[in-house]
């Protein structure tokens, strides 16, 4: 198994891998890191090439993605599949997930402590962070970012690309966009249009400063 990413959000993803199955072997691909940089990631292989990923493929084509960054789980998402991978999702023994109509996309990160209720639809390539809950009827887009802590309450909709950040709360019925930054402890009352950054409480459109 291959986490692409070797920084934070991957040590992450590599403890839930470890807790789900403690024999699996796992390394790591990272080329933008400088090889000269302390690794967070000790005493397993990192590869640093499409070319090397590619060959590693050949023996073992499974990979996860190991970053929160929206934009970049995208394109490490499509880079992965490129090189002959095959995406797969990590989900936490102590997530909770219903039996009751939930639709999971591919490639998704379901940490610790996540719970999602019944007729959820969650995107590929998704992240739902520790402690996050998506309650009843909501639906997430494709490589969104679902912050630690934060509530997405009944029958909502985010948009692909978007992030709810840390303990924010997203009341019933709202529509968020696409490409949506919601700040940390937000609590979003009225619907965000495309492209828009909100917080706050009640959540605000955030002023840009004058040039």
């Amino acid at each position: 198994m291959v986490i692409l990413g070797a920084k934070g959000h991957a040590l992450e993803i590599m403890d839930v891998l470890l807790n789900n199955h403690p024999a699996e072997k796992l390394c790591f691909f990272d080329d933008v890191s400088p090889q000269t940089d302390s690794p967070l990631i000790t005493g397993y292989p990192i590869i640093r090439s499409r070319e090397k990923l590619a060959e590693y493929f050949l023996q073992d084509n499974n990979f996860v993605l190991g970053t929160g960054n929206c934009l970049l789980r995208k394109k490490l998402f499509e880079f992965g599949l490129d090189a002959g991978g095959e995406i797969t999702s990590v989900i936490s023994r102590t997530a909770y997930i219903s039996s009751l109509n939930v639709a999971l996309g591919k490639g998704l990160n379901v940490m610790h402590g996540a719970i999602i209720h019944p007729h959820v639809a969650i995107g590929d390539g998704t992240l739902v962070n520790s402690g996050a809950i998506i309650h009843h009827q909501s639906s997430i887009g494709l490589f969104c970012e679902i912050c630690p802590g934060a509530i997405i309450t009944g029958n909502v909709q985010v948009g692909n690309n978007s992030l709810v950040g840390a303990g924010a709360v997203v009341l019933p019925g709202i529509k968020i966009g696409a490409n949506v930054k919601v700040g940390a402890g937000a609590v979003v009352t009225k619907n965000v249009a495309d492209n828009t950054t909100v917080v706050g409480n009640p959540a605000r459109i955030m002023n840009l400063p004058q040039s």
